[in-house]
């Protein structure tokens, strides 16, 4: 939107003050963010949602000035001339699209490479189930007592984990929040709780399972809206 004489004067200093502070603050983070080697695909797994955030006021913010630079209303024109910083909001322009470029290279990545990533998870995953399913049945090296009912219970898991699919990624991120949760409840049981190399193995299981939920939440929505936020026209 763009001011006109309806709008107060003090509105306008107030409003030019306050995009001049998200000017700074979307600088900051945008050169967080882009420091050398921080953009990793785990980072922007885990930190997607505040990046695309980001983006998004770091574009209203930049728009609003190139906007509002063009009013024809001569006093309201004076004081966002006088209170604009040309070259800060050109370098927050400059770092905004290279910030853009990178987390959506990465994001088509990963979308991209989803199915390998979700079967690579989801195999290591059901390869512990089973370690640990033939631990209590007695059938490794390492196992210091039979138990029945621990070997099935985690052959079950095992079974449940195998038969993770994400063509509904709402219905498998509930499925695996729940064997996460599970997981971490049998952790409390004595004969779990006291090995190590059981404990190590329901903990990498776990890990496994929250980067599953992580990559099925990459969805062709996610693309479409990064290039959204980022379109000239947007706003």
């Amino acid at each position: 939107f763009t001011l006109d004489e309806t709008t107060t004067i003090d509105n306008v200093i107030e409003l030019t003050t306050n995009f001049l502070d998200k000017v700074s603050k979307c600088t900051i983070l945008i050169k967080e963010y882009l420091r050398e080697g921080y953009l990793t695909e785990d980072i922007v797994l885990d930190r997607l949602h505040d990046m695309m955030n980001t983006i998004r006021e770091a574009n209203v913010t930049v728009r609003w000035f190139l906007l509002q630079r063009t009013t024809t209303h001569k006093k309201i024109n004076e004081i966002i001339n006088e209170k604009l910083q040309p070259e800060k909001v050109i370098s927050l322009l400059l770092l905004l699209a290279q910030f853009e470029e990178k987390v959506s290279g990465i994001v088509v990545k990963l979308h991209e490479n989803k199915q390998e990533y979700w079967d690579k998870d989801k195999a290591s995953s059901c390869e512990m189930m089973e370690e640990i399913s033939e631990y209590f049945a007695g059938n490794r090296g390492f196992s210091k007592g039979k138990d029945e009912h621990y070997s099935n219970w985690f052959k079950q898991m095992k079974e449940e984990i195998g038969n993770l699919s994400f063509t509904n990624s709402t219905s498998a991120g509930k499925k695996i929040q729940h064997l996460i949760s599970v997981l971490e409840d049998v952790e409390k049981y004595h004969q779990i709780s006291s090995n190590l190399q059981i404990r190590q193995f329901l903990s990498e299981t776990r890990e496994n399972l929250k980067h599953m939920i992580k990559i099925v939440n990459i969805r062709e929505q996610v693309i479409h809206n990064l290039a959204l936020i980022g379109d000239i026209s947007y706003c």
